[in-house]
């Protein structure tokens, strides 16, 4: 797959789980309005010096960023569901094979 491939999965993986992924200047990025989770996108790459190409394998990670306040009981079953859906996501794109070949 292309890099460009892979973002793509990614991307509608977040879009189908209520989330927004998109282009920064730091590379790709999922979040959602709330703050209510944190998303990690790590790359481990594996370069095969010789033939002039990387292997860059995506890691998606997700945290729980604090919430703070006295919040009512809605807005505790919201973060639920928020953290529910993250969940979910980052189990699919673990199960996908986020993997692409640079040629440098």
């Amino acid at each position: 797959m292309t890099k460009q491939e892979v973002h793509e999965i990614i991307k509608a993986k977040a879009m189908e789980y209520g989330f927004i992924a998109e282009e920064t200047n730091w590379g790709l990025m999922i979040r959602e309005e709330a703050q209510t989770v944190n998303f990690t996108i790590s790359e481990d790459c594996d370069g095969d010096w010789e033939n002039r190409k990387m292997n860059v394998t995506l890691r998606i990670r997700a945290s729980i960023a604090t919430m703070g306040g006295a919040p009512s009981a809605d807005d505790l079953l919201k973060a639920a569901d928020t953290i529910r859906r993250a969940a979910e996501l980052v189990k699919v794109l673990e199960n996908e094979s986020l993997t692409y070949t640079e040629t440098f």
